[in-house]
């Protein structure tokens, strides 16, 4: 039972490695990201000076989730911007207004199934051999063990 126990663990660990996943952005390749969707926007100069009253100080990008769009720009949940110097900022969700005329460039984040696959595997790996050296499959580490001798009989 303790055994079970240990390979529990391990596979949990795994499984929970891969839920969170690896994640990358790529460039949005259809003319805008969807509803719903995970997306950073590169500001242009005068987009990052238009959206400073909103935003704050010299932006640069502004990462999000898309609550709706329209022809003049996307209504963003934002998570986090980022300015100039690459310092990032992180928000609560606060609903912004982000013309498309401000906008240089968009990506999506996407999950990196490879990546993601990659840090589950060395993960579950990982975590075999750390249960191996700590004894989790033998019960050495545990307190279900034997016990000790029953006494001599009288």
């Amino acid at each position: 039972m303790h055994a079970l126990t240990g390979v529990a663990r391990v596979v949990a660990v795994g499984l929970l490695l891969l839920e969170t996943g690896c994640y990358r952005y790529v460039p949005v390749t259809t003319n805008s990201p969807s509803v719903g969707e995970e997306f950073r926007a590169h500001l242009t100069e005068e987009g990052s000076t238009r959206l400073a009253p909103m935003l704050g100080a010299q932006v640069a990008t502004v990462e999000g989730r898309v609550s709706s769009t329209n022809d003049t720009g996307y209504v963003v949940s934002v998570s986090t911007t980022t300015n100039r110097a690459r310092v990032p900022t992180f928000w609560t969700g606060e609903s912004v207004t982000i013309p498309r005329t401000t906008i240089q460039t968009l990506e999506a984040r996407r999950l990196d199934r490879k990546r993601t696959w990659l840090v589950a595997s060395v993960g579950i790996v990982g975590g075999f051999l750390m249960a191996q050296i700590f004894g989790l499959f033998d019960g050495s580490a545990g307190g279900d063990g034997p016990g000790p001798p029953p006494p001599p009989p009288p």
